[in-house]
């Protein structure tokens, strides 16, 4: 297994996941993307959910048409 690296976009990532959750609502890739401080690609903020997927720090989880990011307690014990 690789190493696992907590880069700053990474936490900046999971702190707008887990603040969310905090309030009690699950976003979508393109509400992250909205809430990033930082200009990124679509595909690289993809890529970086993919991994917290493959790490179990989260699960996707499917609401009509849109497909919901739900922080798993990996996540909470790794950024928080």
């Amino acid at each position: 297994m690789a190493k696992i690296r907590r880069g700053e976009k990474h936490k900046q990532i999971a702190e707008i996941i887990l603040k969310a959750a905090d309030e009690g609502r699950f976003l979508t890739v393109t509400e992250i993307h909205a809430g990033l401080p930082y200009g990124c690609a679509y595909g690289s903020l993809r890529k970086i959910i993919k991994l917290f997927e493959e790490r179990d720090w989260i699960t996707k989880e499917r609401a009509g048409m849109s497909v919901l990011i739900k922080p798993n307690m990996l996540l909470y014990q790794w950024f928080r």
